[in-house]
């Protein structure tokens, strides 16, 4: 198929959600777009034409990196699998962004609970609960021409805030994020029965704890401690004849 505009990509092992996933896309949207995911578990069902995926038994982070490698859209999304948005959200975002004349420019949806809660004032900030903090979106596209500019992801991230670095390295450049309010993304957190075992909070010291050394003086996330620049240097990911199959950096319980 021809390039899409938007590319949709991230890391995901739940194919039961991608069916619904695809379709809150397809049936809402008129805009061209492809779906990129990587991860450790196959579908059993053929997938449209424009849905990839990559098989990678590597981290999570690894596989995100993976995704957008192969990503050919002009704008991209990180997305997962349990994240819906609102209708026509992806048409909305691309005309805005079009319209910015802007390369640099992220436009960004709003971020809402399963259950219509805003919570982007507080929750989409690199300070948890504090609006006065750097922004940081959940749903947002960039242009591709921007992402390959910043540059990879950290390698020592596991599962994540990979993407919260990436959003504050990208302000640093020049990057401004815009949060519209004609877009929505909602958290499904209603369709993954027992999220709060999984393993976002397994891996949270290390991937909270590494974002808030690499922001804040003394590592210690508070408005007045953050650094306004990155106090270390980026560890990327190199795309090497075992970047399907073995993790770069800390492993976390992947291979």
């Amino acid at each position: 198929m021809p390039d899409a505009k938007v590319s949709i990509y991230g890391t995901s092992n739940r194919p039961h959600l991608w069916k619904w996933f695809y379709e809150s896309i397809a049936l809402n949207n008129n805009i061209d777009f492809e779906i990129v995911f990587c991860g450790n578990v196959r579908p059993t069902f053929e997938l449209p034409s424009n849905f990839k995926f990559i098989y990678s038994n590597v981290k999570p982070v690894q596989c995100i990196q993976i995704a957008v490698s192969h990503c050919t859209g002009e704008v991209l999304q990180n997305s997962a699998d349990d994240l819906q948005n609102s209708p026509h959200s992806f048409d909305v975002l691309y005309d805005l962004y079009k319209k910015q004349n802007d390369y640099k420019c992220i436009m960004a949806p709003r971020f809402c609970t399963f259950d219509g809660y805003d919570c982007t004032d507080w929750a989409c900030r690199i300070t948890a609960n504090d609006a006065n903090s750097l922004p940081i979106h959940v749903g947002g596209i960039i242009s591709r021409k921007f992402y390959n500019e910043i540059g990879s992801l950290d390698n020592r991230f596991i599962f994540s805030y990979s993407d919260a670095d990436m959003q504050a390295r990208a302000q640093m450049l020049g990057g401004r994020i815009v949060f519209s309010k004609e877009a929505t993304i909602f958290e499904r957190k209603d369709l993954c029965p027992g999220w709060r075992q999984g393993l976002f909070y397994t891996y949270f010291d290390n991937d909270r704890g590494l974002l808030n050394s690499l922001w804040f003086h003394e590592g210690i996330e508070s408005v007045d401690k953050f650094a306004g620049k990155r106090l270390d240097i980026v560890y990327p990911f190199i795309q090497n004849e075992t970047f399907l199959t073995i993790s770069q950096g800390p492993k976390g319980q992947w291979n």
